[in-house]
């Protein structure tokens, strides 16, 4: 069986909604972007969008307002799964000073607005590369357990970073280099991670 057919076998996938939105769980949009990274195939998640949309650039994470405004985990995932989707909440922010709702600033976490930046074919800052670069890099000085789902999301980020300025792509590259040398692999982090759902460690790639 193929990758996509055991995961539809999986409780990874969400039958109301045709898509890997782990529903066990309350991060759809991150956890969809894994599957699809590790499936190397996209999914179609805008109808799904569409029904978690309040008003343009308010996305809640489930339909019907249910689970809350996007987290900013939510967001990163939709930097991989729908760039058109994040250009819609960008300008959102910047519009309603970085604010998503419930009193919950976006602009706490600087690299997630670089990464916004970078999914929507944004020019980087020199501010924006090095908010990036030092993401990366003070995660290589890290112990090697108890970090796996910010590890997680940066092996995502790094799927994205693809054709990112030199500061950037150096930096991402030595964190990868780093991990992989210390075997922190995206099948490692996966066996410490969502273990309730095997399918991710079963299928995970064994390099970052």
């Amino acid at each position: 069986m193929s990758k996509i057919e055991t995961l539809k076998s999986s409780n990874v996938w969400d039958h109301r909604y045709n898509l890997p939105l782990v529903p066990i769980h309350n991060n759809p949009h991150l956890y969809c972007a894994y599957a699809s990274l590790i499936c190397k195939y996209h999914f179609d998640v805008e109808s799904h969008i569409k029904r978690c949309r309040a008003k343009d650039g308010l996305i809640y994470r489930w339909p019907n307002q249910w689970g809350g405004t996007l987290s900013h985990d939510e967001i990163l995932g939709l930097c991989f799964t729908s760039p058109n989707t994040v250009e819609e909440i960008y300008y959102h922010l910047i519009e309603n000073n970085y604010d998503y709702g419930h009193n919950v600033r976006l602009d706490r976490f600087p690299h997630l607005i670089s990464m916004m930046k970078v999914a929507i074919g944004m020019k980087l800052t020199l501010l924006d590369q090095l908010s990036l670069a030092l993401y990366f890099i003070v995660d290589c000085f890290m112990k090697k357990d108890r970090h796996e789902s910010s590890r997680l999301r940066r092996w995502l980020m790094s799927n994205i970073l693809i054709e990112a300025p030199y500061l950037v792509a150096q930096a991402v590259e030595l964190w990868r280099y780093i991990m992989n040398k210390r075997g922190i692999t995206p099948k490692y982090l996966f066996s410490r991670y969502l273990v309730e759902c095997p399918w991710f460690l079963e299928n995970a790639p064994l390099k970052m």
